[in-house]
């Protein structure tokens, strides 16, 4: 099956206040393809945040940067990131990629696209269980706080 990145369109997504977004495209999506993974090609425009600090229960997370600078921000550390690296980020390591430089930062993530997973956002105390857990991402999906339901953004900006 080929995939050519100039019949992909991108998607635009920005929170409310615009502390996060990306712009992206999927080259191999989950959907209609039954692929047990998933490409996503990211540009991460200078000062936003890829996504508010989190971790997956089961979704693997791997990024290779293909130009610009950013930082990675995990539990356990944050570096910084150039053309060339890599970052691995297995279930249960919160993070988040930070561009705080001049130039879009550009990277393709390949992520084992689980059929069910959970996200807990440690900054906000949120968190979310179920199955297609990323579709339709912020809308349409509800996150809990100490058992209250709770919207997407709440507590991230």
């Amino acid at each position: 099956m080929r995939i050519r990145q100039a019949e992909i369109e991108f998607m635009d997504w920005e929170s409310p206040k615009g502390r996060f977004g990306i712009v992206g495209r999927r080259h191999i999506p989950p959907e209609g393809t039954q692929c047990p993974f998933e490409l996503e090609h990211v540009v991460l425009r200078p000062g936003k945040r890829n996504f508010p600090f989190h971790t997956h229960g089961a979704q693997w997370e791997l990024y290779y940067v293909l130009s610009g600078i950013a930082k990675m921000r995990t539990d356990i550390e944050t570096v910084e990131l150039e053309a060339g690296d890599s970052y691995l980020c297995p279930p249960g390591l919160a993070h988040q990629i930070i561009n705080d430089s001049t130039v879009d930062f550009v990277y393709l993530v390949v992520a084992n696209n689980s059929t069910f997973d959970s996200a807990y956002f440690p900054d906000s105390g949120k968190l979310a269980v179920r199955d297609k857990l990323w579709d339709s991402l912020p809308k349409g999906r509800f996150w809990h706080i100490q058992g209250e339901e709770v919207g997407y953004w709440e507590g991230e900006e």
